[in-house]
């Protein structure tokens, strides 16, 4: 029971958010009390409700993250959906490297209704930063996690594979690393091959490994003409 002076119609409480009231009034002088009126019932606006609880952000494959959270403690009125929020950071084998091929700016899921949600269509060896908040009427506080996407092979080959020199049983090459967008993980070495192309060495086949971008390969037939080729492996395999 509030007490309100006698010159007064009108009285402001405070009251929580999304609280319904029961309210009823009665007079009063120096002999005693009248009847209650009517009741009337009245419920606060909703408020912003609080943080989701146990965010966790988990990567399915490559190109895929799930997210998964419970609802807010605090509601302050019917939570409606939830706005899960994503932008790339930076891809790992790029640290220094500004995202080129996609915008800074989040892609937001608006509204949805479970309490989980799977992102698809993401960057391999790459990391993203992955928010979440609760809406009622208002929107609540978001809650951040980052995580990092699974690698793949490398999409591209190492670049500008050049013949350094020749000798009459030898022959150098080198060539660049793979570009960062490209390798999809951290790569480990690179394969090569050589293969004998005039009629008197289409058996001669080398196969090696190695962690260095220039290579000499010897023993090989002289005057003749071969082919090079290499490719990029990191932990997960081999590239083009």
């Amino acid at each position: 029971i509030l007490p309100v002076p006698g010159d007064q119609t009108e009285y402001t409480f405070p009251a929580e958010p999304n609280q319904r009231w029961v309210i009823k009034l009665r007079a009063t002088n120096q002999v005693g009390s009248s009847r209650w009126s009517a009741e009337q019932t009245a419920t606060t606006r909703q408020g912003a409700p609080g943080a989701v609880r146990d965010l966790r952000v988990k990567a399915l494959s490559p190109n895929e993250v799930h997210v998964q959270w419970l609802a807010p403690l605090v509601q302050r009125g019917t939570i409606v959906g939830y706005d899960i929020s994503y932008r790339l950071k930076h891809r790992l084998a790029c640290p220094e490297e500004e995202p080129r091929d996609v915008s800074r700016d989040f892609v937001t899921v608006y509204n949805h209704k479970d309490l989980d949600y799977t992102i698809t269509g993401l960057l391999p060896y790459s990391l993203y930063e992955v928010r979440v908040r609760a809406r009622t009427t208002e929107l609540g506080p978001e809650e951040t996690k980052e995580v990092s996407t699974e690698q793949q092979p490398p999409s591209s080959p190492p670049l500008n594979l050049e013949l350094t020199y020749a000798l009459e049983r030898s022959l150098s090459f080198q060539w660049e690393p793979v570009d960062c967008s490209q390798r999809h993980g951290h790569i480990v070495n690179y394969e090569y091959e050589i293969l004998g192309q005039d009629d008197w060495a289409k058996l001669e086949r080398q196969i090696a490994n190695t962690s260095e971008t220039r290579i000499t390969v010897d023993g090989l037939t002289p005057f003749t003409k071969y082919v090079m080729r290499v490719r990029a492996y990191n932990s997960i395999g081999g590239g083009q």
